[in-house]
């Protein structure tokens, strides 16, 4: 053969090989078997292997059940990065039923999901991950899949499930539909089965109540007996939630929706009626994620509407807000553990909404809402100074003196403690949390104890603070040399101040003597936040101090 023709040929199998090397790897199912526990029983570990791996049972029979494990095994964590798929195949018309429990980091980073058969449907939920219990699932058919994933995080016990199989050859199926959603189970042919419930399989659209199982022109309540010969379906049938619904325990409530506007019609109601209000949960259950519904009551007219009661919320992201109609002035906004006083509108419609974010869920809100007579209603003020806050209340109401911020007022004035509240009405004077019963219209004073400028701390020494927006002098003239205190900001040693402060000191010591002062300083950019420190008109230093400087 001639070199040229060599090299030729030689050079078209090298491309061949590098193209070959190019084509993408075609990843082929693995196959395992079951272990024998030495106790009877039957197990299989689910290997950490990124593949799909094939488990043929189609040799077992009637009842076979086994246990299946992550890789850690029985007694051990799963590994890191983690990812398989892990098939089971039965005989033809048997089914799987599974169930167990497990302990992951979260679902947000370790997680198991069961599939009907090697499919995408889901059984069950989408990830059961954190600490969770997988309820005793059934397959439609012969297959099984199982898939457990988890990143090089937090690793613990992992999951633990038993898997049964069922021979269902002399079996009908039972279908119940809901939408696009269809779950199967068996009963034996010829025998009277008990129709199973709703929420069992799925979940309500918000403001849907369940209506029964429908199955051609009969409509089956959920636990009704039905004789089966042969393969059946029965569909769910809906039918839209009243708002004002009847209490079991007697009376009336309505719920708050998840992302609507409704309207509980009161009009036909009387003074004195009473209608509980929940979030769209109802009395017991937690609120979902990403909700911001509006409950909207409207009362006779020339009535007005009070609300009061608790709740409790993801502090800071999900918000109770109370309306005074259905406008955007606010009677009050709750968030984290509340209690609502008693808040009146002042014609005859209510708003309440309820927003929440994606995060931590809570018990939600219970209030009561009444319908009031307008002529028995009085109002309760708080004055400081010139300044007032007045909430109305019904008559024969007890009321509870609140905390001088929760009357109303955004701070204690400069330099003041709050002391007593003052009765204008009968003179007394009543501490915070007393309760008072209001037949009138009441004013409440709010009285202080002022607050020295030179504080004692505690420890033998004393202290100062530069007040927020004021001017204030702090006489030493009765001090004597070496005497010293310590100078913070108005919020005290261990707190930020505020924005938009802006308040002087002025210290005066006696003649003949001097003021030393040193220390450190932490502030924004000294543009924006800063300290000055003055003699007279004259500045001491460089002027103008902020972090670091001394």
């Amino acid at each position: 053969m001639k070199r040229n023709a060599f090299r030729r040929i030689l050079a078209a199998l090298l491309s061949t090989i590098l193209l070959l090397g190019a084509l993408p790897v075609l990843s082929m199912a693995l196959e395992a078997t079951l272990s024998e526990d030495g106790e009877g029983g039957s197990y299989l570990n689910m290997l950490n292997i990124a593949n799909i791996v094939e488990v043929d049972l189609t040799d077992k029979t009637d009842g076979f059940s086994f246990k299946v494990y992550d890789d850690g095994g029985k007694n051990g964590n799963y590994s890191d990065n983690y990812q398989n798929y892990y098939v089971f195949t039965a005989p033809e018309k048997f089914t799987f039923t599974v169930s167990g429990s497990g302990v992951t980091e979260s679902t947000s980073y370790d997680w198991l999901t069961l599939y009907d058969g090697d499919t995408s449907v889901v059984l069950g939920e989408e990830k059961y991950g954190g600490s969770f219990t997988v309820p005793e699932l059934t397959t439609s058919d012969n297959v099984l899949k199982i898939c457990f994933r988890a990143d090089s995080g937090i690793n613990n016990s992992g999951f633990e499930l038993t898997v049964t199989l069922a021979d269902h050859s002399d079996h009908a199926r039972v279908f119940y539909a809901f939408g696009e959603s269809v779950k199967t189970y068996y009963a034996q042919k010829g025998t009277s089965t008990e129709l199973r419930t709703f929420s069992s399989m799925f979940t309500l659209p918000d403001r849907q109540i369940f209506a029964g199982w429908q199955n051609g022109e009969q409509i089956y309540a959920e636990g009704a007996s039905v004789t089966v010969t042969d393969d059946i379906t029965f569909t769910a049938v809906l039918d839209v939630e009243p708002v004002i619904l009847s209490d079991p325990e007697g009376g009336y409530y309505s719920k708050i929706p998840k992302a609507e506007t409704i309207t509980a019609d009161l009009t036909d109601r009387e003074a004195g009626f009473s209608l509980k209000v929940y979030d769209h949960a109802g009395k017991n259950g937690n609120y979902a994620d990403s909700i911001d519904g509006c409950l909207l009551i409207t009362a006779p007219t020339n009535t007005v509407i009070s609300v009061s009661g608790s709740g409790s919320t993801e502090r800071n992201y999900d918000r109770l807000t109370v309306y005074d109609g259905d406008t955007e002035t606010v009677l009050g906004e709750y968030s984290g553990s509340f209690t609502l006083p008693e808040l009146i509108t002042s014609d005859n419609v209510l708003k309440i909404r309820l927003k929440a974010d994606g995060g931590s869920n809570s018990s939600g809100v219970a209030l009561t809402v009444k319908i009031v007579d307008p002529s028995t209603i009085v109002n309760v003020t708080y004055k400081n100074g010139t300044e007032t806050k007045t909430r109305k209340v019904t008559m024969g109401s007890e009321i509870t003196l609140p905390t001088f911020t929760n009357a109303g007022f955004a701070k204690l004035p400069y330099r003041k403690t709050f002391k007593q509240w003052r009765c204008e009405n009968d003179g007394n004077a009543y501490a915070i949390a007393h309760q008072v019963t209001v037949n009138e219209n009441m004013t409440f004073t709010a009285e202080f104890n002022d607050l020295p400028i030179l504080i004692d701390d505690g420890e033998g020494g004393y202290y100062a603070l530069v007040p927020e927006n004021e001017q204030a002098t702090l006489d030493l003239t009765d001090k004597r040399n070496g005497f010293s205190f310590k100078l913070y900001d108005y919020k005290g040693k261990s707190s930020y101040y505020s924005n938009n402060c802006d308040g002087a000191l002025t210290i005066v010591a006696p003649a003949g003597y001097i003021l030393v002062v040193e220390g450190n300083i932490s502030t924004e950019w000294y543009e924006y936040d800063y300290l000055i420190f003055t003699e007279g008109d004259t500045a001491l230093g460089s002027g103008v101090y902020n972090s670091g400087q001394y």
